[in-house]
This record gives C-alpha cells, structure tokens and sequence, in this order.
C-alpha cells in the first residue's frame, strides 16, 4: 500500500509519493503552483502512478497542506502545514526538537516532542521579508541566479546591517548601499542575516531548543544556512531534499494515523 504527500504552496507544489509498508519514499516531485490546483494535483498524481506503475486502488490516502490544501477535492484528509512539517522532519531526524521553515512567502517556527508531535509553534504570514520571496528581489535586483547568492555571500569581507523590517524600505537600503560602493557580496551576507534575525525575532516566548532543523526551499541555500548556524551558535540539521518535508509529513501522517487533534491545530 502507498500514500500521498501533497504540499499545494503558494509558489510551490510538491509531491510525494511513500510505501508504507516499507516506509521509503518511491518518488518526490516539484513544480511552480499553478492557479488550478485541482487539475494540476491531479495530473501530477496520474502521471507519477503510471511512471511508477502502480494502481489507483493501492493508494491507501492522499493527504494535501499547504497554502492549497482544500483545493483539491479528491483527497482523503487536509492537514496543518506546521503538523506536517513536525511529522517530515521526524520521519528523517527523530532527534531534532526545533523546526524552522522559511518558505517562499512564509515562515515558521516549531517547537516539537520527543515523539515528534507539536509543542508550540510561531507563524509569520505577514511580512515577506522574512521569507524566500525577499531573497528572490535581491536576486532580480543583481541580476544572478539565486544559487549564486551562498557563494558570494561566503566571499563577504565585512559584516553591514540591513536594518529596515519591510521589504520595501529593504530594498530602498540596499539601493543606497549599492550607491555606497558596498560589495555585493556584503549586501547578500548581509541579507541572509537579516532574514535570520527577523525569523528569530518572531520565536517571542516561544524558546529555541537543540537540535535544530531548517527546512523549506530556503533551507537549500547554503548561505542561509551558515547564517543561521553562526547567529544561533551551533549546527543546524538540514534534510537531504529540505523543500519535501511538508509533502512527506503529509504521506507519513496518514500512515500514522496521527490526529489534527492530537497537537491542538486545527485543519
């Protein structure tokens, strides 16, 4: 029997495909969201079954989050995005106690058991820039590819500060920098930074504890990840493909048959 993982970002839709009986992922599959969630989710489905070979009537669940998550009729449960985050990373790292996604126009903040169920957890849909989505204008703004940000930011000689908290007066900041004559690869390390200390910023009461991981599309850019790592003061864990952990989360859940209820979240 298999299940399926869907995390319908706002961005991003991703897929996953897992046996339960052997508890391994079969297939993963990522693609930008389009506006019609419903043919898109389905599509991808029939296509990843039939490349896999593999019956319709062997699918024991689909399990959809993420920003999309209703919008696809024929799945057989919808579960919080931070639930299904919690439950991807414990499929990978059951040590791990903190998770911080940084998603393309979102981030979290997770506090988790050690039976990898949610504690407590911060969420900040409101300002992008502390999400990918700002990390995306800074690319568009020096004309580079956003995998060349980590590089250049590892050639930084010199620690600025970014201190505007909106996007906007952001990117204003960085202009004048620019103007400064500041390197580029300071303006990118100083970026990354910034990020890293708004996210943090949002933990409030929430506390931070050992061992950390950092998922999301973000979690990919290795920049951010030494950012991260430097501002909190040891290493944090980084899954092999960090932009699944949702889509996983959600195959694993329904396997587990884990309950919305059990961690206080609602659908």
């Amino acid at each position: 029997m298999y299940s399926i993982g869907i995390d319908s970002g706002s961005r991003m839709t991703k897929f996953c495909l897992f046996d339960v009986g052997k508890q391994a992922v079969i297939a993963y599959h990522l693609e930008e969201s389009r506006s019609n969630h419903e043919e898109q989710i389905e599509q991808i489905i029939k296509k990843k079954l039939l490349k896999y070979q593999i019956d319709r009537s062997l699918i024991k669940s689909i399990n959809c989050t993420g920003y999309g998550r209703k919008n696809y009729s024929k799945s057989t449960k919808y579960t919080s995005e931070i639930i299904c985050h919690a439950a991807g990373v414990y499929q990978q790292n059951k040590s791990i106690r903190t998770v911080i996604d940084i998603g393309g126009q979102d981030s979290k903040i997770i506090r988790m058991s050690e039976q990898g169920k949610v504690i407590d957890f911060q969420m900040n849909d409101k300002c992008a820039a502390g999400s990918g989505r700002f990390i995306e204008k800074v690319a568009e703004y020096f004309k580079i590819e956003i995998d060349e940000m980590s590089d250049l930011s590892e050639k930084s000689d010199k620690n600025i500060e970014i201190s505007s908290t909106c996007v906007v007066f952001s990117e204003s900041e960085i202009i004048g920098l620019v103007s400064a004559g500041e390197k580029k690869e300071n303006i990118i390390n100083a970026v990354h930074n910034s990020i890293v200390q708004r996210i943090l910023g949002m933990s409030g009461g929430l506390g931070i504890e050992y061992p950390i991981a950092f998922v999301g599309g973000v979690a990919k850019n290795k920049g951010m990840v030494r950012a991260l790592g430097i501002i909190l003061g040891g290493d944090v864990y980084v899954p092999e493909m960090p932009e699944f952990t949702g889509a996983l989360g959600a195959a694993r859940i329904i396997d587990n048959g884990i309950r919305n209820s059990e961690f206080g979240v609602r659908n």
